[in-house]
């Protein structure tokens, strides 16, 4: 689309001002960035009004673009704002706590007539909170009192029947796992998320895109996809501790064309080359991709460890008289592709085991450590953590993933608060 054509309105950012820092760093590689992260516009009868990408087409602008990358929605300019305090909720780059508010406030302007609980579920906090700011509009005059609702399903609530009939949507209390959730999981582009983290990693375990599927999020050309990860690269380094470990899954097609960008960017920081270690897989098909080559039974892992990395957490066993080191020490592990009928059910396109992300994480960090994966996926990183005694941050573009992760920890949170209860 043209840039000219496009309506960015101030109101619609949400935020108080743009990050002028941000956008000189995403006009580095705007290109890039917008193959990869179109600007969200929706064509309405009044123009094309841009609901989410500020920063985005400001760096554009700066480098003199004519035309961008746009994914298109059909709909009112009320619709676009919705879109845009929602997108501005779940954007990589963090909102300050009263811009949250204010997206907040603005979307339940937007939308009087929903229940506390639908709206909580659309702008993802406590309906208590929602509860809170719908007072806050009503006693300012902002929004009028509604005598009914509708509901997460759609059926009208009467206000006054909330609380006492089980046929109505009831108002749920505060839960203290969602707080924990936000904590850890952030939802948007990893690429303007990273900047705005103020933490040192022990650890990353990075699964990419590398080009292996039909997936919409992976990259299909070659330059595209090793562009794109001397971006994330340049900005997850900066984030590791001199004592950490980095971890990449890599496909074998461009294998060799990785080793030479992660040697070029790892010497600034710096970061020594561990070694390629190998995920070996046995349940595949039972015949090769190609009759012309053998069958492919593995990945793999890229690691990297810092000048000040402490050494690998080897457990040693005792086998007549002498120690030794187990098998946690080869660079071969086994470990099976997750199913849809397995214990770690498959979720995604690329899921790993649960099992091989524990071995990587019990074998190069410590109990209370954090770990950083800024393409999340299913969380498997997270749920690993969470069983090894680790801290986490995951960084999550897709929502619809975003929603299955919450999920999945959820359980396992479920069990540690149980475990501790019965400990206490």
């Amino acid at each position: 689309m043209n840039v000219d054509e496009i309506v960015a309105k101030q109101d619609f950012m949400i935020r108080d001002s743009l990050n002028e820092s941000l956008v000189q760093q995403y006009a580095e590689n705007i290109e890039y960035i917008l193959v990869c992260s179109p600007l969200e516009i929706w064509d309405t009868p009044d123009g094309n009004y841009l609901a989410d990408g500020f920063h985005r087409l400001a760096a554009a602008r700066f480098k003199g673009m004519k035309s961008v990358n746009v994914r298109v929605s059909k709909g009112s300019v009320q619709d676009a704002y919705a879109a845009a305090c929602l997108a501005n909720l779940f954007h990589g780059k963090p909102l300050t706590r009263s811009e949250r508010e204010k997206a907040r406030k603005e979307f339940i302007k937007i939308h009087p007539e929903w229940s506390n609980v639908k709206l909580a579920t659309e702008v993802s906090c406590s309906d208590e909170t929602i509860r809170r700011y719908r007072g806050d509009l009503e006693a300012s005059g902002e929004i009028e009192s509604q005598k009914k609702r509708i509901g997460k399903d759609n059926r009208e609530i009467s206000t006054e029947a909330i609380g006492t009939s089980t046929n109505v949507e009831v108002e749920s209390i505060i839960d203290p796992f969602d707080p924990w959730f936000e904590q850890h999981v952030l939802q948007g582009d990893a690429l303007e998320i990273m900047p705005t983290l103020n933490k040192q990693y022990d650890l990353a375990i990075i699964d990419p895109p590398y080009g292996i599927t039909t997936e919409k999020w992976d990259l299909k050309n070659k330059h595209e996809l090793l562009a794109f990860t001397r971006q994330w690269l340049r900005q997850i380094l900066p984030l590791m501790k001199p004592s950490g470990r980095l971890f990449i899954f890599w496909s074998r097609e461009y294998m060799f064309e990785l080793k030479p960008v992660l040697d070029e960017i790892a010497v600034r920081y710096p970061l020594l080359f561990g070694g390629m270690l190998v995920w070996h897989f046995r349940n595949v098909g039972s015949m090769p991709d190609n009759t012309k080559r053998y069958k492919l039974s593995w990945e793999p892992i890229f690691y990297y460890y810092g000048k000040d990395a402490q050494p690998l957490n080897f457990t040693r066993t005792e086998v007549s008289g002498e120690k030794w080191k187990g098998e946690e020490q080869w660079d071969v592990w086994t470990y099976a592709i997750p199913q849809s009928n397995f214990g770690d059910k498959r979720v995604h396109p690329t899921q790993k085991p649960l099992e091989l992300y524990k071995h990587i994480i019990e074998s190069a960090s410590h109990t209370g450590d954090n770990i950083l994966d800024c393409f999340a996926g299913s969380g498997t990183t997270g749920h690993a953590a969470t069983l090894t005694g680790r801290d986490f941050t995951l960084i999550e573009q897709d929502k619809e993933y975003v929603e299955l992760i919450k999920n999945r920890l959820k359980s396992v949170w479920l069990e540690g608060q149980q475990k501790n209860d019965e400990s206490n």
